[in-house]
This record gives structure tokens, C-alpha cells and sequence, in this order.
């Protein structure tokens, strides 16, 4: 595990609706604030690995590598009914 955050390629995420900021990651501007957030997060979870990890609404699926990266085994739970999407990012994401 690196200090530097893992976000798929643009080219592989999908929006699971019309108001999925994904798109917003990759923009400039928005960006640097909305991966800040995601480096916060992983600064938090620090460099020990995880037996098992819960990603709570994880949307399109943007963090859910990144989480797979510093645990055995990753859940994830969200409402939205395009929940195959953030399944894939998971397993082709790079």
C-alpha cells in the first residue's frame, strides 16, 4: 500500500444515474476537493490491513479499489438499483 490514492481510469467508471458525481473526480476544479476528501479517508484508515471492510454508499464504485486494496475481504451496501455498476468498477477498475 502506497500513499498515493487509487482512483480507477476515467474511461472505466460508469454513473449509476444522472446525479452520480462520479464524472466530478476527474474534472478540473472539483477534482482536487472531492479526492482530497477520499485521501482523508484513506489517511485515516492508515497503513495496517483490514480483515473486512464495509463501504456505505458507495455509488458508482470510485473508492471501492482503493478499499479492496487495505482489506481480505470488502463489502459494500448502497440503495441505488444500478448496484451491478459499482460491482464492476470493483472488478475491472484499473
Amino acid at each position: 500500500m502506497g500513499a498515493r490514492l487509487y482512483l480507477p481510469r476515467r474511461e472505466h467508471i460508469q454513473q449509476t444515474h444522472e446525479t452520480d458525481s462520479l464524472k466530478f473526480y476527474y474534472q478540473f476544479g472539483m477534482r482536487t476537493i472531492l479526492r482530497k476528501r477520499l485521501e482523508m479517508v484513506v489517511q485515516l484508515l492508515g497503513e495496517r490491513p483490514y480483515d473486512q471492510l464495509l463501504g456505505v454508499n458507495f455509488g458508482g464504485g470510485i473508492f471501492l479499489k482503493e478499499l479492496s486494496r487495505r482489506c481480505r475481504n470488502l463489502h459494500g451496501i448502497d440503495v441505488h438499483e444500478n448496484f451491478h455498476l459499482g460491482e464492476a468498477m470493483l472488478a475491472n477498475g484499473s
